[in-house]
């Protein structure tokens, strides 16, 4: 808190990955400047899982309360995707800046799965209380999506700035059990709702 210069960037490229157990990929920024991209490229697995003290695992790149930069994003390219118990994609902004974007290609599976300790696992690209900024989208391409037992995507403004936007494509099936995926202006924030767009062969 206190810095001033631009994050810089995480870039993976693996066979599998794994990050668990309140472990985080973050190149978020708490100052004036802006946060970093995470870029993840696997061609096997990719496995965020946990939750601990309210500490999820996942990859973040936000611009956090009292941040003045944009927020740098989150890639991931992969085989097959699982974010489960309580772990996140989150590039949210809650300082004065846009949100990044958080764009997922699976060429296979992508599940979203699981609450635990009343958190949810999911992918989130949120204007939260107190933000000055746009939200940034979250767009997926796969084979098979399941988000379960929980799990929420989500693109809502909660301060000053629009929502972002839902789009989600699968080649096969997508399922949404006990989840939810929303894209909503909540009470006392200003701005515009995104949209959510889902192209799929079964629904």
């Amino acid at each position: 808190r206190g810095a001033v210069g631009k994050g810089g960037n995480i870039e993976i490229t693996t066979g599998n990955l794994a990050v668990t157990n309140t472990a985080k990929l973050a190149a978020s920024t708490f100052g004036q400047g802006d946060a970093g991209r995470i870029e993840i490229t696997a061609a096997g697995n990719i496995l965020f899982d946990g939750i601990e003290n309210g500490l999820s695992s996942g990859a973040f790149s936000t611009v956090e309360p009292g941040a003045v930069g944009k927020g740098g994003g989150i890639e991931i390219k992969t085989g097959n995707l699982a974010v489960t118990n309580a772990a996140l994609l989150d590039a949210s902004t809650g300082g004065q800046g846009d949100a990044g974007s958080i764009k997922i290609t699976a060429t296979g599976n992508i599940l979203f799965d699981g609450r635990k300790d009343g958190f949810g696992s999911g992918a989130g690209n949120v204007v939260l209380p107190g933000g000055i900024g746009k939200g940034g989208n979250i767009e997926i391409t796969t084979g098979n999506l399941a988000v379960t037992n929980g799990a929420e995507l989500t693109a809502s403004t909660f301060g000053q700035g629009d929502a972002g936007s839902i789009k989600i494509t699968a080649a096969g099936n997508i399922s949404f059990d006990g989840s939810i995926a929303f894209s909503t202006v909540e009470r006392g924030a200003v701005g515009k709702g995104g949209n959510i767009e889902i192209t799929t062969g079964n629904l």
